[in-house]
Parts: C-alpha cells; sequence; structure tokens
C-alpha cells in the first residue's frame, strides 16, 4: 500500500471514483455515496492549493482523500459568519481557520472497501495535519448516509454540529453532520 500525491492526470481517477457513489445506487446505504454537485475544478484548485492524496495497491489506483487545507478561501466561506451551521458545543462557536482543516472527499473503489483503507487516508491526514483540528460532514437528509457516520464514528470523530448546505443539482436544503477531531 501506498499514499501519495497524485499527478495532475491522476485526479480523472478521483473524480470519476466520487461520481460512481451515488445516493440513489441500490448499495448506497451499505457503501456510502457522494452529494451531485461536485465539479473537477474543484478537483484542480485543491491539487494546486490544497491537500489531495491517493492510495495504490499495486498498481492499482484504489481511494483518494482530498482535504482543504487551514487559512483556505473555502474553509473561510463555509465557518465564517455561515448562518446554516449550527454548533452543538458553544466553545467551537467561531472557529479558528488557521488551526483547522476541512475533510471534503474520501472514497475507496468498492472492490476495496472493508479492508482499512480508508482508515489508512484519514490516518494520513491527520499525522500531516498533527495539532490542528479536522472538520468533515455526512449527509442526513435528503438521504442519510449511514456508512459515512458510521465510519466517522468508528474513527473517533464526534458530532458538533449541523448545516444546511446550498443547491446540488437537483437537490435543495442539504442537511448534513458536521464531526470533529
Amino acid at each position: 500500500m501506498k499514499i501519495y500525491t497524485p499527478s495532475f492526470e491522476e485526479l480523472n481517477f478521483c473524480y470519476e471514483l466520487e461520481k460512481s457513489f451515488s445516493s440513489n445506487s441500490e448499495d448506497a446505504n451499505e457503501k456510502g455515496f457522494f452529494l451531485p454537485g461536485a465539479s473537477f475544478k474543484v478537483y484542480e484548485d485543491l491539487h494546486d492549493t490544497g491537500y489531495i492524496k491517493v492510495l495504490s495497491q499495486g498498481s492499482n489506483l484504489v481511494g483518494f482523500v482530498m482535504v482543504v487545507p487551514p487559512k483556505h478561501q473555502i474553509l473561510s466561506r463555509l465557518l465564517i459568519n455561515n448562518e446554516s451551521l449550527i454548533w452543538f458545543d458553544s466553545e467551537q462557536l467561531y472557529p479558528n481557520v488557521d488551526n483547522c482543516y476541512w475533510i471534503a472527499k474520501i472514497a475507496v473503489k468498492a472492490e476495496f472497501m472493508r479492508f482499512g483503507y480508508a482508515k489508512a487516508l484519514y490516518e494520513d491526514v491527520f499525522e500531516n495535519f498533527d495539532g490542528l483540528t479536522a472538520l468533515t460532514a455526512t449527509a442526513v437528509s435528503p438521504l442519510r448516509n449511514h456508512a459515512s457516520e458510521n465510519f466517522h464514528r468508528a474513527l473517533g470523530l464526534k458530532a458538533c454540529g449541523l448545516f444546511l448546505s446550498g443547491t446540488k443539482g437537483e437537490l435543495t436544503n442539504i442537511v448534513n453532520i458536521l464531526w470533529r477531531k
């Protein structure tokens, strides 16, 4: 197993893998899903300004993780003055974007699930951003992503809030659980 920064050409693998996880698929409850609306431009931007790692097993690309690093403009937009963000604990009402990062995407090909690859990707992120607060989200509406919720709980992340994301394709008013480590 090898975790590394992908070449620009390997970004397409990440984008296509994300698109393969649909909230409409029959196995979305067991395997998790991404909501529609991501663009390849976000991958390009975070390749240059963020943190994307792929995991390979032999010659196979297996999965990836995408992180919005501290101080990034996406993180500021998401966390600062976001009226749809409700924190469960009052100590974290206004997070310091200098000291936290956002795990925006993580995915592993279906045939490689349940072998610890997603956990390995998260552990790599935690190691690279040691001492900072990790934040991520899981959809709870219009369809609840139980696989993602269970995965984040198993990694020791704590639910710390809720937020409403805007329109994504045909979906509107998507409620998300906010997780923190």
